[in-house]
């Protein structure tokens, strides 16, 4: 068991790592829960595994060892098991995040009778254009949907079935 001195608890930036940094001395031991965790959560996979190579050299050019919890390995021993470890933690995490962020449009289910009217006034052609067929399915059935939407659901409104 290790007793920890000193508890450093690390935001989704990692601006608490220079701290955890200036306390690490020959032979102090890190301890982690999890080795990805050294790397800030908020930035994309690739700069993440970046950062966490330099936060461990910079741990062991001091002295340090790191410990991880999860497995009970010791960088000094099984540095590479741990990366690879890491490295698959950091390509799967967060990905159900973005699904669920506020503000992203839900996906419609639409009825059988509000798509036979979308579908009615997109495949007709007393519209000129895209712009007035959508500005027609807005004023009959209330929803809003893009062109894109329409074209990927319902193909070119003038093909003919």
């Amino acid at each position: 068991m290790i007793g920890a001195a000193e508890i450093y608890i690390e935001d989704r930036k990692g601006r608490q790592f220079d701290a955890l940094l200036a306390s690490v001395r020959k032979g102090t031991i890190v301890a982690v829960a999890d080795l990805y965790l050294l790397a800030p959560g908020a930035f994309r996979p690739q700069k993440r595994r970046r950062l966490l190579g330099e936060r461990i050299e910079a741990i062991q050019a001091k002295g340090g060892d790191i410990l991880e919890l999860a497995t009970n390995y010791r960088a000094s021993r099984r540095l590479p098991a741990m990366m690879l470890r890491a490295y698959e933690r950091i390509a799967s995490s967060g990905r159900a995040r973005a699904y669920n962020r506020p503000g992203r449009q839900p996906k419609w289910v639409l009825t059988v009778p509000e798509r036979e009217l979308i579908e009615g006034i997109w495949r007709s052609r007393q519209y000129k254009n895209d712009a007035e067929r959508t500005v027609a399915i807005h004023r009959r059935s209330g929803k809003k949907p893009s062109r894109a939407w329409l074209r990927l659901t319902f193909g070119s409104p003038h093909k003919s079935d």
